[in-house]
């Protein structure tokens, strides 16, 4: 689920298929779409306020940039060849950022079907953009494929990029130890974000763990395990909107 740019709307897809708008302020149901053909995963609003993007779960593994105010495609982006993981919007321009299984990171623009950037040797990558536009964050498992290494193919790595110079390299790049997170490991990575500050990094698991990490001295700052996720279920957990507190559902 996502909320629009203003916060009056709270848009969510479910594994039926559907896409639900909900009215914030009334908690009404304002409207209901379909994509029964395409399946819907990892919605997000653009700017503009009537029209989303979100990842295929069928067919193929386009992204696709749908009108709410007719119900019409208005264009698909391909170019991901496995399951999109992840997909991140500038609040600062016509951009976004997707991830996918194939190891790779796309930049695109909603006026455009072509790729404008690409990162490929990314295993299993998540993305985000901060709020202001002008970093995203690459999270990865292992670093063996970003940095063309195999002696810590386990490793989990952060790295973050300028937006504007993204094909130069990070500006910052951090390998965190498995042994950080836990003694068994092998966690399942669900969904990574900025705080609106920009100083931490949220990310969410397949599991019961949490983990806030600090962005200026790149360490694993909070590690919370008490939410209930038996099933392991696509909970993912989110900030405030002043960065002090994180939510997040658990299991009933």
């Amino acid at each position: 689920m996502d909320f629009s740019f203003d916060g009056k709307y709270l848009i969510t897809a479910s594994n039926d298929n559907t896409i639900h708008v909900y009215n914030c302020l009334t908690g009404n149901l304002e409207n209901e779409f379909f994509s029964k053909k395409y399946g819907v995963n990892h919605l997000r609003w653009t700017g503009n306020g009537n029209t989303v993007i979100y990842a295929s779960t069928k067919v193929n593994h386009n992204i696709r940039y749908h009108s709410l105010h007719d119900n019409k495609y208005i264009r698909f982006f391909k170019g991901h060849e496995s399951r999109v993981t992840s997909l991140s919007v500038s609040k600062r321009d016509d951009t976004f950022l997707s991830a996918s299984e194939d190891s790779s990171v796309r930049l695109w623009d909603y006026r455009s079907p072509n790729t404008i950037g690409i990162l490929n040797r990314v295993f299993s990558p998540m993305v985000t953009y901060n709020q202001t536009g002008e970093l995203f964050a690459i999270f990865s498992p292992s670093s063996s494929l970003l940095e063309n290494e195999q002696n810590s193919p386990n490793d989990p790595i952060i790295k973050i990029y300028e937006i504007r110079s993204f094909n130069k390299g990070p500006i910052s790049s951090c390998r965190l130890k498995e042994k950080l997170f836990s003694t068994e490991g092998n966690f399942q990575w669900s969904n990574m974000e900025f705080s609106s500050n920009g100083e931490h990094l949220l990310l969410s698991t397949f599991g019961s763990e949490i983990f806030v990490f600090n962005v200026k001295n790149e360490k694993i700052e909070y590690s919370l395990k008490s939410r209930q996720n038996r099933e392991k279920a696509y909970l993912p957990a989110t900030f405030s909107p002043d960065s002090q507190f994180i939510l997040s559902g658990k299991d009933i």
